[in-house]
């Protein structure tokens, strides 16, 4: 053994067998994923569970629901749209469609499935 070997082995102690690299993760953040978290996907039947067994959640998901159709829901039709199909304009074919699917009635609950889940299947 040379002395620089003893100076290096009495300095930083006897050289060993390398250790395996761990194998790590790299994760790329965004800017908004610092400040707010990262939103992990949950499955439908998950939110449903959630949606039916939380009384809180339920109550506010009808009642913001609520507030969103509180107004009802109205039509309109550009005036200098002229066509007209059936004897009956655009307006017209969607006003009797809403009625005789009674949309009125469905409202409602279109809109809580809207808020809670994104979709809604009521029709």
């Amino acid at each position: 053994m040379t002395r620089f070997e003893a100076l290096r082995e009495a300095i930083f102690g006897a050289p060993k067998d390398p250790e395996p690299l761990k194998k790590d993760t790299t994760i790329i953040v965004s800017a908004i994923e610092k400040n707010y978290g990262v939103r992990l996907s949950t499955s439908f039947k998950d939110q449903l569970k959630v949606y039916n067994e939380d009384g809180l959640i339920k109550q506010k998901i009808l009642e913001f629901g609520q507030e969103v159709i509180s107004t009802g829901y109205f039509t309109t039709m550009d005036e200098t749209y002229k066509l007209v199909l059936g004897g009956k304009t655009a307006k017209e074919v969607v006003d009797e469609w809403n009625r005789v699917n009674d949309i009125d009635s469905k409202l409602s609950q279109m809109a809580a499935e809207l808020t809670a889940f994104g979709n809604s299947f009521g029709m």
